[in-house]
């Protein structure tokens, strides 16, 4: 698989998380994974641009520095949601 299919589906499934998150915040109300929402999709933005104006990257450091932060932020908003999901669910 060529690396520029690879990364353009890593923007597609960014988008994707970021959307699903924005989406899991406005029904919840948590703050914390609105934000990790928008910076999917941040991710997701700037991975299109890379992907348009230097599809001839192939090592990329500077994913060493998002993967991590993204991942982290997922893990955290998702946390934060089914925590306030319990929260919701036992006070009815």
């Amino acid at each position: 698989m060529s690396s520029t299919l690879v990364f353009s589906c890593a923007a597609v499934l960014a988008a994707l998380v970021g959307l699903v998150l924005l989406r899991a915040s406005s029904r919840r109300r948590v703050q914390v994974a609105r934000w990790v929402g928008v910076l999917w999709l941040a991710y997701a933005a700037y991975e299109a641009a890379v992907q348009v104006f230097t599809p001839e990257a192939d090592i990329r450091a500077d994913l060493l520095l998002f993967y991590p932060i993204l991942l982290l932020g997922a893990f955290w908003a998702v946390a934060a949601l089914a925590r306030h999901g319990k929260r919701a669910g036992e006070s009815t």
